[in-house]
């Protein structure tokens, strides 16, 4: 550093009445140690006292007109409190513009020191944005799923078939059958739990106690089973009950024959009905190629750019997918590291197409790309823009939003100079596939 600089470092910190000192603590967390003087504390106090005073009511004075030296002594705590907070948040403010931080946790205050008429110190613990260099984007070598489209058209005519089979009894309990029953589960004289009319379908591999040991039974047979219960089943988790139950009811399903299903399903003709089922697998088809190729994108930017991200945004991920998938605090090791990690990708993912987008000035996002997003979710609900965009306001996510459709820029902008190899071998065009999926953030 020249004499200059230091000199002007010097000066900047008599201006500001502090001294902040940045510690690395590893990856993106950072310290400041912010030390006020006794001017600095002096100017916070007085402006504390200045507002405290206007909003305190005092025994003998109207509301905000008790004489300053009352306020002092009435509200010491609270001005040393609103002092403390403005230094600290001054500090804070000024150490992230001095050092160019942009900082992605809201900061903790730790060790804060205040003393009227002396000085002030505090540390602030955050963690800032990684600092991305985006490289390799273009040009991108993705492979071209291979689907089958006639498994996908026979898949969807079998779940048709499924959908609008014809329910009749049966005399004993099958794979695929539907079961009624009354069960309870007991342990040691004491019932736990019980149903009547409980209906469900039984599947391959299906366990206890509704599972394949049902299979081969009859109506009014009455059987029992030993299961073991759920960790944290009323302090009971990993213990042994029985469970009995009552067969009440057999069904089995009967798939419609290919006039009636068409008559069901009101199509023209069996023809025109698997001509339908063939323009949705097609849709079908586009999508999965066009996922799959993001993924692949994804992949390949994870592997040429390594950065750390922000511990606070990967466990707000995590808790996120938990909630969406429906865990709580139980959980397998395993499904938990798979949601652990997946959780990691997802914040990757958000800073790297960041970086990518604040590095492509063309793909910058006009304000009017947004109106047509609003005025396309509004036509699909029959709503106006400004009930969308309110509502969009309201739960907070105009932020998401932006997100979403700067990152759908940033993918188009790969997909269009990606290399895209199909299952021959053959190069295509990505930016027809790009243009042909119907991408809303909204839905």
């Amino acid at each position: 550093m020249t004499e200059e600089q230091v000199q002007k470092t010097e000066e900047e910190q008599e201006k500001w009445h502090h001294v902040a000192t940045v510690e690395e603590l590893g990856g993106l967390s950072r310290k400041v140690h912010i030390v006020y003087d006794i001017e600095g504390v002096k100017m916070a106090t007085d402006k504390a006292i200045d507002l405290i005073g206007k909003n305190t009511q005092i025994k003998g004075f109207r509301r905000g007109k008790a004489p300053r030296p009352l306020v002092e002594v009435h509200c010491r705590e609270e001005i040393k409190k609103m002092a403390s907070t403005m230094l600290s948040q001054e500090g804070y403010l000024h150490a992230c513009y001095e050092n160019k931080f942009c900082a992605m946790t809201e900061p903790r205050v730790e060790n804060s020191e205040f003393s009227i008429g002396g000085t002030f110190s505090c540390d602030i613990f955050f963690e800032i944005r990684p600092s991305i260099t985006p490289t390799g984007y273009i040009g991108l070598q993705l492979e071209k799923e291979s689907v089958d489209r006639e498994e996908i058209i026979q898949r969807s005519l079998e779940n048709a078939r499924q959908q609008h089979a014809s329910e009749v009894e049966a005399s004993k309990v099958e794979i695929g059958s539907i079961v009624t029953l009354d069960f309870k589960v007991h342990r040691d004289g004491q019932e736990l739990s019980s149903g009547t009319d409980h209906r469900f379908m039984i599947s391959a591999g299906q366990e206890l106690p509704f599972g394949e040991n049902l299979v081969g039974k009859e109506v009014g047979a009455n059987l029992s089973e030993t299961i073991v219960l759920p960790e944290g089943y009323k302090n009971m988790g990993g213990e042994s009950a029985t469970v009995d139950m009552t067969i009440k009811g057999i069904l089995k399903l009967v798939p419609p024959s290919d006039q009636e299903l068409v008559e069901r399903m009101e199509a023209p003709s069996f023809g025109e009905l698997i001509d339908i089922l063939g323009k949705h697998a097609d849709q079908e088809i586009t999508v999965k190629n066009q996922q799959s190729l993001e993924e692949q994108i994804i992949d390949k930017l994870l592997e040429l750019h390594e950065f750390e991200v922000p511990e606070k945004w990967v466990d707000d991920e995590e808790r996120y997918m938990r909630s969406q998938l429906g865990f709580q605090s139980d959980m397998d090791p395993e499904m938990k590291q798979h949601i652990r990690s997946m959780a990691d990708r997802n914040v990757r993912r958000t800073f790297i197409l960041d970086a990518i987008y604040d590095a492509e000035p063309d793909l910058k996002l006009k304000d009017e790309e947004f109106e047509q997003l609003l005025k396309q979710e509004a036509q699909a609900r029959n709503v106006s823009k400004l009930i969308v965009k309110k509502e969009l306001q309201e739960k907070g996510m105009m932020d998401a939003v932006y997100g979403m459709l700067r990152h759908k820029k940033v993918m188009g902008l790969i997909l269009s100079q990606a290399i895209i190899i199909n299952k021959d071998g053959e190069l295509e065009k990505a930016a027809e596939d790009s243009e042909s999926i119907p991408d809303n953030p909204l839905g």
